[in-house]
């Protein structure tokens, strides 16, 4: 694992890792003084040959606030290709924290660079079990858009792994936010969402009242998006379709043609003269999370 070395305190790690930071282009403010780091090839080989001393100093920490900071910024260099027993030793100081500190924004952090990291090593499960810690401190705190942004880190984890069913749950999840936000241009994307999960596997009944319900929802938004609402109609006709309805699958998709212009109108119009299969969708129906949901 390294040679251990005494000497590195807390209070040392943490002015150590802002100027880490610093040598590998983050946008952290590190205390003047010297260190090692003259570039970022440089900052990475002094951690390890140091790991024993370096996890010492996180764990005596303690188990208060600072502690969580330290352990994000130690998450925010580690290589995917650092010691595994080291960073499992890491986790596990974490899993301790978040016994001490349920409601910590840095903690928090921390769990979503660890994920990170264990993503990139390809141990999918500790990545998982890394960004479900983080959502449970984000649900706790209840600010929206973390919540909306540890949600599709969730996402993309159970994506990875081919795990619908969880991404189902994470849908499910995206809805309870903003309906408890009351916040209806999300709740409608929501709906439109598991919907098309609804049809990707292979439930088209459930998908066409996923569909409906976010039609109606979305009739309920002034000045919903266009491309999403024709998006979600899209999505209904292709579930109808799916199910043998393609009278009705054809009756949306006019519906979806007429709230867009140019090319993608004219592209949605051509399934009206699909015989057969359908090509791939004009306008994906997207997790409904981004720059246009102006959630506070």
């Amino acid at each position: 694992m390294g040679d251990a070395e005494d000497g590195i305190g807390p209070d040392d790690l943490l002015r150590l890792l802002l100027h880490a930071r610093r040598a590998l282009g983050h946008a952290v403010d590190a205390p003047p003084g010297p260190h090692p780091f003259t570039g970022p090839a440089a900052v990475w080989p002094w951690f390890a040959h140091r790991l024993d001393a370096v996890a010492v100093a996180v764990e005596r920490a303690g188990e208060g606030e600072g502690a969580a900071v330290l352990l994000g910024h130690l998450w925010a260099v580690v290589p995917p290709d650092a010691d595994e027993a080291w960073c499992l030793r890491l986790r596990d100081r974490g899993v301790v924290l978040a016994g001490h500190l349920p409601g910590s924004a840095a903690l928090a952090e921390a769990f979503r660079r660890s994920a990170g990291v264990f993503r990139a090593r390809g141990a999918f499960r500790s990545a998982e079990l890394e960004a479900m810690r983080e959502w449970e401190i984000r649900d706790r705190l209840g600010e929206p858009r973390a919540l909306l942004d540890a949600l599709r880190w969730l996402t993309a984890l159970f994506r990875d792994r081919g795990r619908t069913n969880r991404v189902i749950d994470c849908a499910d999840q995206y809805l309870k936010v903003h309906l408890r936000q009351d916040h209806r241009l999300g709740a409608a994307g929501s709906l439109a969402y598991l919907g098309s999960l609804m049809l990707e596997t292979g439930r088209p009944d459930a998908a066409a009242d996923y569909a409906d319900r976010a039609d109606r929802a979305y009739r309920e938004v002034p000045d919903a998006p266009a491309d999403l609402v024709a998006a979600n109609r899209e999505l209904w006709g292709r579930a109808l379709w799916a199910a043998g309805q393609q009278s009705a699958a054809r009756r949306q998709f006019r519906r979806a043609a007429e709230g867009l212009s140019g090319s993608r109108a004219d592209r949605t119009r051509a399934l009206l003269d699909v015989v057969g299969d359908l090509p791939p969708p004009v306008t994906p129906v997207v997790e409904p999370v981004g720059p246009h949901l102006d959630v506070t």
